[in-house]
């Protein structure tokens, strides 16, 4: 798993979102619980404006992680911008 992170650290450096997108979706399916990933994941499709791809992962991140602030405020800011 340290080795997957390791090639995530270097997409992120170069900018390569879409690697990232995919490498994230690797470890996810290896480990679908796996908290960094999840996190990760979900704020790259904040910050893509991805909102519909972000809404499951943070549900599910905040399923696990019930006192995860960053990801129930980001889960509050969608809802608020569905109404």
């Amino acid at each position: 798993m340290d080795r997957l992170f390791l090639q995530l650290e270097v997409f992120r450096q170069k900018g390569d979102l879409d690697a990232m997108e995919q490498k994230l979706n690797e470890i996810l399916s290896i480990d679908e619980n796996n908290l960094k990933a999840l996190e990760m994941l979900s704020n790259l499709y904040i910050n893509l404006w991805k909102e519909k791809k972000a809404f499951p992962l943070l549900k599910r991140l905040i399923q696990i992680d019930m006192e995860n602030d960053n990801a129930i405020w980001n889960l509050a800011k969608i809802y608020l911008n569905l109404w």
